[in-house]
């Protein structure tokens, strides 16, 4: 004995003329689960297989080996009992006989025959079955094809019979696996025996069904499965010319639709099976469709696997916990918290205990639809029933990120290390993802610090979960310094990490022109860092994609570099279809033109965005108003207005779905308010505040205000100067104006316009009133 692999084995010897060994190493025992079914179906006990079994099972050319050793060693001796005048038995010629058909020595296997009538012996039906049974052994189906037609040919008294058919058609079945297609020859045969069955010529039963259920492995194995199909709707509709079909034949046939992709069809035949319950499936046939519908990544793969698990309800069949655990976890990836919870009543219903897996799978459905109340009460079961683990507490912290529990989420964590169960990196960037979604960058910058107090190395996800928490607050600079450790680190940086870090720039960038006009610019110019990232993306050959330019283009648009952000959008039209623009890239895109006042660029690009078959929203409707109105357009803004209201679209075509909001009302009523000393632009403005009204986009029906008494508190000034008039025109007795009241606010109005300085809301009502009506009209405060 040596060692060989790890596991004791053995030296196997075989000898072949003349008697030169040679040693094949093979284990003594392999581990290995046999599924023997017979043909009801039923599983076989386990057992292992010895080392002479695994080699000759599997090793072909040493088959064939002692194969040919097995003939030269029967010729060799029938050779010299004819020299020597001995008489060999029958046995032994039939023996001679049968390997030289395996081997296909026909001239060998004509001699033998004809020596068998020279002893004194005749071939008889039972010759022939032990060629085709040795032919069958040795899965040599060409052979025992032939075999057939020379019985075929003898005399009258010898006929093939159901046995001699079935091992013919399993032979061919075995060779199928090297020679395919040799299935086709074993069909033909099934035809010839149902044929033969209904003219007389056989009598008796059919050919056995172990021949069928060969026949529709190899039928699966070429993917012919509406040949399976077709084969078992005649085994269930002739049980005379065709065996009724087993529980193997159904299994079989399911293996065969799903080897064939075609697992919707194999889910109809086993549910049709339980329907009809002339065969009651078994757990193991569940388990087979079951798993090629879990392998399917679709959306919707829950729904065929929880009309298994409904069947097997119907049918008494007591699943094992991991079934319901794997259709739950299937609704889980779905988003269908209610799916999952009537598959876990099932459990209940059939006294079928939950483990903790079934908890985590069902906390995991409360997370993904956002579901944080659920997700605790689940927890709350969890740690009652099975006992929690960190998967149940990852799970349930991001729930709670979904929801903007962010504080639970920390404490969760905390839990868990109190609990002194070992954490790892997802429970921690679940958790600073729950900070990053409630705008709690230093909390989540604690997380990652304490995280590394408990020696365990963030991942790249991590990294990008803390990025995107300083990026949604506008921390850039901690989402660069976060990054600049990741490089030094050598943790992979992907394309979701730098999208954080580019968005982080981006947020940024906005925040800093926040408050001023729709002409300032980012005074840190951030974009420069934005389009730094983007070379680096290049230079190392990452994937980028539509998230990755649209937030470049937005630091562009916040910084005014029009003619960058039009670059991008070139390169982005150029590129692969990965990276093609879309809405959010072109409303940057033209929210840089805007800032510049470059309107005829913006045109282009909304031009560009409607030829890519992109249907524009408000937001860029909203930004090429702006190109237009710093560009000094006001006739174009107000002829952009005017398309918009009516839904004719004579500029840019297709507004009859976009309607306006408060920020077209007030971008196009400053640009108006510019000229407002000219009589035809005091019209206009009017007109666009009486359509914004209609619209019910100001003084809407459902706010506070009334005949006598107006909010005018979060205006523009522009916007409550045309306000003023709108109101005061209302009224054709002007001594009744006496009643009505204004509310302003308190405080420096924050506005559009900057010719307005510091200038309080309420002191500019007051300005309005008494310049812009003949009698002016005084107030008090």
């Amino acid at each position: 004995m040596k060692q060989f692999l790890g596991v004791y084995s053995l030296l196997l010897f075989v000898f072949t003329p003349p008697f030169q060994a040679f040693l094949i190493p093979c284990p003594l025992k392999y581990k290995t689960f046999i599924k023997g079914k017979n043909i009801n179906g039923n599983v076989g006990p386990k057992r292992d297989i010895t080392a002479i079994e695994y080699h000759l099972k599997n090793d072909r050319k040493l088959r064939a080996k002692i194969l040919q050793d097995k003939w030269n060693k029967q010729l060799k001796r029938f050779k010299s009992m004819r020299e020597n005048n001995d008489s060999p038995s029958q046995r032994m010629l039939i023996r001679l006989l049968a390997l030289s058909a395996v081997m296909e020595e026909w001239s060998v296997f004509k001699t033998v025959q004809d020596s068998i009538e020279e002893y004194g012996f005749s071939s008889d039906s039972n010759t022939y079955h032990a060629i085709l049974k040795e032919c069958m052994s040795n899965g040599n189906g060409v052979a025992a094809l032939k075999v057939l037609e020379d019985m075929k040919s003898q005399s009258s008294n010898i006929k093939p019979r159901q046995e001699d058919l079935k091992l013919v058609i399993i032979a061919l079945c075995r060779q199928n696996k090297y020679s395919p297609g040799l299935w086709k020859k074993a069909l033909q045969l099934i035809y010839f025996a149902a044929a033969a069955l209904e003219k007389g010529e056989l009598v008796g039963n059919p050919v056995s069904v172990e021949a069928y259920n060969q026949l529709i492995n190899c039928m699966g194995d070429d993917n012919r499965w509406e040949d399976v199909l077709e084969l078992l709707e005649m085994m269930e509709e002739n049980s005379r010319l065709h065996p009724p079909p087993t529980l193997a034949t159904y299994d079989r046939a399911l293996s065969a639709l799903i080897s064939s992709d075609r697992v919707d069809v194999a889910t109809e035949l086993l549910l049709s099976m339980a329907e009809s319950k002339k065969i009651v499936p078994t757990v193991y046939s569940y388990e087979t469709v079951l798993s090629a519908i879990l392998r399917n990544q679709s959306r919707t793969n829950w729904k065929p696997a929880k009309k298994l698990i409904d069947s097997m309800q119907e049918l008494n069949i007591v699943a094992p916990t991991i079934f319901f655990n794997r259709v739950i976890s299937a609704c889980a990836k779905a988003r269908e918290l209610q799916a999952a919870s009537d598959v876990f009543n099932q459990m209940k219903q059939q006294n079928i205990p939950p483990d903790t897996v079934t908890y985590n799978s069902l906390i995991s459905a409360a997370a993904n639809t956002g579901r944080a109340n659920a997700a605790l009460r689940l927890f709350e079961m969890c740690k009652e029933d099975t006992g929690v683990d960190v998967i149940t507490y990852t799970n349930t912290i991001r729930a709670c990120a979904r929801d903007k529990m962010s504080k639970k989420a920390i404490q969760l964590l905390q839990d868990a290390k109190r609990s002194g169960m070992p954490l790892d990196a997802f429970i921690y960037t679940a958790t600073i993802d729950a900070c990053a979604k409630a705008c709690m960058w230093k909390d989540a910058l604690k997380v990652l610090n304490d995280m590394k107090d408990n020696n365990i190395l963030p991942n790249e996800f991590t990294f990008s979960s803390a990025i995107t928490a300083c990026g949604n607050c506008g921390q850039w600079t901690y989402a660069l310094d976060l990054l600049d450790e990741m490089k030094k680190s050598g943790i992979r940086i992907n394309t979701t990490t730098y999208n954080a870090a580019i968005t982080a720039l981006s947020k940024g960038a906005r925040q800093n022109i926040k408050g001023g006009n729709d002409t300032n610019t980012d005074n840190q110019k951030l974009w420069l860092k934005a389009t730094e990232l983007l070379e680096e993306m290049k230079s190392t050959r990452m994937r980028l994609d539509q998230y990755t330019y649209s937030a470049v283009i937005s630091c562009c648009s916040s910084g005014g570099r029009y003619q960058e952000a039009l670059s991008l959008i070139k390169e982005m039209r150029d590129g692969s279809p990965y990276v093609r623009p879309n809405l959010i890239a072109y409303t940057g895109a033209i929210s840089a033109c805007a800032r510049s006042g470059e309107w005829s660029h913006a045109l282009k690009l909304f031009v560009d965005m409607k030829a890519d078959r992109i249907q524009f929203d408000i937001v860029a409707y909203n930004a090429l108003i702006s190109a237009f109105a710093n560009a000094g357009e006001q006739d174009m803004v107000f002829q952009l207005w005017n398309d918009l209201c009516k839904g004719s679209g004579e500029i840019v075509g297709g507004t009859e779905n976009i309607f306006p909001d408060i920020i077209t009302v007030s971008t196009v009523i400053s640009s108006l308010d510019n000229g407002f000393d000219d009589e035809v632009h005091k019209l206009k403005v009017d007109d666009v505040f009486a359509d914004a009204v209609r619209k019910d986009i100001i003084f809407s029906s459902d706010s506070i205000d009334t005949e006598w008494e107006y909010d005018l508190s979060g205006m523009s000034l522009p916007v409550a100067r045309a306000a003023v008039r709108y109101i005061v025109s209302r009224f054709s007795d002007k001594n009744s104006i006496q009643d009505l009241n204004f509310i302003t606010g308190v405080g420096r109005h924050h506005q559009n316009d900057s010719k307005a300085g510091s200038t309080s809301l309420r002191d500019y009502v007051k300005e309005v009133l008494l310049l812009d009506f003949d009698p002016p009209l005084s107030c008090s405060v």
